[in-house]
């Protein structure tokens, strides 16, 4: 009797977890989505103001519509999704033959909420697959979110309007950049997919000595580069210190051949949506006139004095420099109190070494490639609140490897049988 009412409460509590986890989900998205929240329709937009687009098209259609190569690049999901909603459009008019633009909206914004559910859900099982413990996954979650909602920047800010130094309005200004408008920056569609692509990086990183096929890592580097252009580049770099770190020698006298089959599958995945973005541009050309002339698109010569003046494109605008180092510091304060937190739980996680080297080697190679993309090609813009959602996957990464530092478990080599 006593087991049967220790099982039912555990039930509950999960229960209770799991709504508690959900609320919370919504929370985070309207913190980081509020013109998803309010305009799920009408994407095209966004990118265009003719006639052949005034229809309420998902974000997910204008993302393959490929208005700018650099969002046609992260098209993986929208090819995944815009299907799903192609397919319920369809089934909606069979049971209700009236479908006007608000069902239709009703019908993009569920599938969207669908779809970042989905991407937060396959992370938490991915950390789940390393820690083999539900309570720690479910506070994890939560604690994740907390973190990316950028909610103790907002009291900082608050903080700092009432300090001494607010008397000046360029500091005013400043502060409220900093500390509102940048760590709420909005995430996009394609944004959510740096859950899925670290989850896929730590997990193949954690079983490193069983993916050594070349076909697979090739496939594994054109999905990831499909989902995120530079996640590719990232697992490969990762596979690389693994590799080097690796004592078993096979991996190590093959490495070269597996980086570049990741290496290889990310090119030909870049190859083939270049030549489909201005395949699409040649053929409707109506379409870019509002893109090309924005005074914040990019152009090629804007991209190589970038790579040739890497200095003066950072110094252009240092407030970027400011605003990434509060955005992580965010990330490694809440992972270090939120994983010293978990400690209350009393959960003992077991843990091989190479899980902690894979969860280490993705934050690492995370960062590398995104100094040099993130910085030489997107910091002439000096656009600082972009930053805050290009680097989604930096910050994801510092959180779980900080909060994984920090939280209560033990180190057993699974295979050798071994604890330490």
């Amino acid at each position: 009797m006593k087991a049967i009412f220790v099982n039912y409460r555990r039930v509950i509590i999960y229960c209770i977890t799991a709504v508690l986890t959900f609320v919370n989900f919504i929370a985070f998205l309207v913190s980081r989505g509020n013109p998803w929240v309010h305009n799920p329709g009408r994407a095209w937009q966004m990118a265009s103001l003719t006639e052949f687009r005034d229809y309420p098209a998902s974000e997910f259609e204008r993302v393959l519509s490929c208005y700018a190569i650099y969002s046609c690049q992260r098209a993986g999901s929208a090819l995944f999704v815009q299907p799903l909603i192609f397919l319920s459009d369809l089934f909606a008019k069979a049971y209700y033959w009236n479908l006007d633009a608000e069902a239709r909206i009703f019908i993009i914004q569920t599938i969207g909420l669908g779809w970042r559910a989905f991407c937060i859900g396959l992370f938490a099982f991915a950390f789940f697959y390393l820690t083999r413990s539900i309570s720690l996954s479910l506070f994890f979650v939560n604690a994740l979110l907390f973190s990316l909602s950028g909610v103790w920047l907002r009291v900082l800010g608050e903080f700092v309007k009432i300090s001494p130094f607010a008397n000046s309005p360029n500091f005013k200004s400043r502060a409220v950049l900093a500390f509102q408008d940048f760590p709420h920056e909005q995430l996009f569609s394609y944004d959510y997919t740096n859950f899925i692509a670290l989850a896929i990086v730590i997990s193949l990183g954690a079983l490193h000595n069983q993916t050594t096929n070349v076909k697979r890592l090739f496939v594994v580097g054109f999905l990831l580069t499909s989902l995120f252009e530079f996640f590719g580049f990232i697992f490969a770099v990762s596979l690389l210190l693994l590799n080097f770190r690796s004592e078993n020698r096979f991996a190590v006298k093959n490495s070269a051949k597996q980086i570049l089959a990741v290496l290889f599958g990310s090119v030909v995945w870049i190859t083939i949506i270049t030549i489909y973005f201005y395949l699409v541009r040649s053929l409707r050309p109506q379409f870019y006139v509002l893109h090309e002339a924005s005074p914040s698109s990019r152009g090629t010569g804007d991209l190589f004095w970038a790579i040739k003046n890497p200095i003066e494109n950072l110094t252009k605008n240092p407030s970027i420099l400011f605003q990434l180092f509060l955005t992580l510091i965010q990330s490694a304060c809440c992972g270090f109190l939120l994983g010293r937190l978990s400690r209350l739980l009393k959960t003992h996680v077991k843990l091989d070494p190479r899980d902690m080297d894979s969860l280490m080697f993705a934050l690492i190679a995370n960062s590398l490639v995104q100094i040099i993309v993130l910085f030489v090609t997107y910091g002439v813009d000096g656009m600082a609140g972009e930053h805050s959602r290009q680097t989604v996957g930096l910050q994801i990464a510092l959180f779980t490897y900080v909060f994984m530092r920090n939280a209560k478990f033990s180190t057993v080599k699974k295979f050798a049988g071994a604890t330490t």
